[in-house]
């Protein structure tokens, strides 16, 4: 993540069956990001709908390399999910679909701070 010359490693879920991809608000906070407050509906699997004030955001997503760049439009939440982040990287080599990617370690909070959802989902995941 990056804005101002500010960047920040960030741990990203990548997420094919969600609509929109969210952001962490407390990240967007120490961007500095200027955020748009808007009504968000979160719809989940086998549940109703739900209500929330969100912000939106506009930030630059960057690979580990700097090999993709890309201009993306955030929905900010306090939380993104339960799930931690896995160290792939020792397995990288053994497991075929991940033999070819350079798999770097997440960072150390564990946390998802980004989950990319559908809207950029093949865009950013094409180059590599």
């Amino acid at each position: 993540m990056r804005k101002n010359g500010i960047r920040i490693k960030a741990n990203a879920f990548l997420g094919g069956g969600s609509r929109s991809s969210y952001f962490k608000k407390e990240i967007a906070d120490i961007l500095g990001l200027e955020a748009e407050r808007r009504p968000l509906r979160v719809a989940v699997f086998g549940a109703a709908s739900i209500a929330a004030d969100s912000k939106t955001v506009t930030a630059c997503l960057e690979s580990m390399d700097g090999s993709v760049k890309k201009r993306v439009f955030l929905w900010t939440t306090p939380k993104i999910c339960e799930m931690t982040a896995v160290d792939w990287s020792p397995n990288a080599r053994t497991l075929d679909q991940l033999r070819d990617l350079e798999i770097r370690k997440p960072v150390e909070h564990e946390e998802v701070d980004v989950l990319i959802g559908r809207d950029y989902y093949e865009e950013l995941l094409l180059p590599l």
